[in-house]
């Protein structure tokens, strides 16, 4: 008889205990499936933001590479117009055809033709201006500080002769400098420009 109590009540703790256990299976279950499908949607949502900020980035670089080609395209547009000669054949043939303006298309022929000739002369005087004035204030500055013998500071001397020196030579070189790097990108922009003609 006491096998069959035993039985009974083993089977009734059993069945007591194994839906408990079966509860807490489930319930374990679903909440680590909760928490497969949140790590899934935050992963989802990670990766879209990387996405937006990727396309973001491709986005600015390419707008960036646009702006740059319109700025290259607006700077050959200079250079083409820079190059060109105000003396222009149009306006003289109409000039020239009536017997009335041809002294004026004579003496504008001639300032257009002057005034070519000066825009082509600017920048190598202006060079050897700045580089012949470094060198005199150069040398004025120096024979000034070795007779200055009491009459003004050695220190102030000094100060002024590098602080005149460093100016000069600054103008000078950035005019030298400038002058033949924008002399080499225009002889490559006409050459440029030239060979997609």
């Amino acid at each position: 008889m006491m096998d069959i109590l035993g039985s009974i009540g083993l089977g009734a703790i059993t069945g007591l205990v194994g839906p408990i256990v079966t509860g807490i299976t489930n319930f374990k279950m679903k909440k680590l499936e909760g928490q497969i499908r949140v790590n899934e949607l935050n992963a989802e949502s990670e990766n879209m933001r990387l996405e937006a900020k990727m396309n973001m980035e491709v986005a600015k670089e390419k707008t960036r590479g646009e702006v740059e080609v319109a700025e290259l395209d607006v700077f050959k547009e200079s250079v083409k117009q820079s190059s060109k000669s105000l003396f222009q054949e149009s306006y003289m043939k109409n000039l020239m055809s009536n017997k009335y303006t041809a002294w004026v298309a004579a003496i504008i022929s001639f300032m257009f033709g002057f005034i070519d000739f000066l825009k082509g002369l600017t920048r190598p005087v202006l060079t050897y201006y700045l580089v012949g004035a470094s060198t005199w204030v150069t040398i004025m500055a120096y024979e000034i500080l070795n007779k200055a013998e009491g009459a003004i500071t050695t220190e102030w001397a000094q100060g002024m002769f590098e602080q005149v020196t460093l100016t000069i030579v600054y103008l000078t070189v950035s005019c030298v400098g400038w002058w033949f790097c924008d002399r080499r990108v225009g002889k490559f922009m006409k050459e440029h420009l030239e060979g997609k003609k």
